[in-house]
């Protein structure tokens, strides 16, 4: 007797607002996260190069566990999006806290990493700061959000993996069906035993 997913357990493995399965949204995350790392490395300093490591381990890590449907290649990326959601909270306090006791040095870093002549005027400063704790939130938002998708993920290719093992426990299985629902749950692969 094969087993099947229940609609319930179909929705709770999509995302993007049910529009796609959670491992294609865990792609489309991974896209992201490749593409900011990219952004990053042009646009940042270039000590951050040091760190063109990392992302290219948890790169390669997610795409063979996503490849190999083995969730434990997952973990990396789901830690480092977890880390990207404290680093982001981090520099918004850190840019909060300092532009309020010390304005006009914030004006001097603001106007020297602005290539401006002196300091910016105030209402240039606040704007920069106010934009760059925005911006620090709303990717603290987005990488908490990519972290739920990346879980349920993880979820999911356990659920798969218990729901096939148990299948393949019974006494004697006749054939198991493991449903694949990558693309809206069209393809499906059957296991013999």
């Amino acid at each position: 007797m094969p087993t099947t997913i229940t609609p319930d357990v179909q929705a709770r493995y999509r995302c993007f607002c049910g529009l796609c399965h959670v491992v294609t949204g865990t792609q489309l995350c991974l896209i992201w996260y490749g593409m900011f790392s990219i952004f990053s490395m042009m646009f940042g300093m270039k000590s951050t190069l040091t760190w063109v490591i990392v992302p290219i381990i948890v790169t390669s890590l997610a795409i063979y566990g996503l490849i190999t449907r083995k969730h434990k290649y997952l973990y990396p990326f789901l830690i480092i999006t977890v880390v990207q959601q404290f680093v982001g909270i981090l520099m918004a306090v850190i840019i909060s806290t300092f532009s309020f006791f010390s304005f006009d040095t914030m004006r001097q870093i603001i106007g020297h990493s602005l290539d401006i002549e002196g300091p910016p005027s105030k209402e240039t400063a606040i704007f920069v700061i106010c934009g760059t704790v925005i911006a620090c939130f709303l990717l603290t938002i987005i990488h908490f959000w990519h972290s739920l998708i990346i879980y349920r993920c993880l979820d999911y290719y356990e659920h798969e993996y218990h729901r096939l093992e148990d299948c393949m426990s019974k006494s004697v299985p006749t054939h198991c069906q493991l449903t694949d629902n990558l693309e809206h749950g069209i393809q499906q692969q059957k296991y013999s035993a």
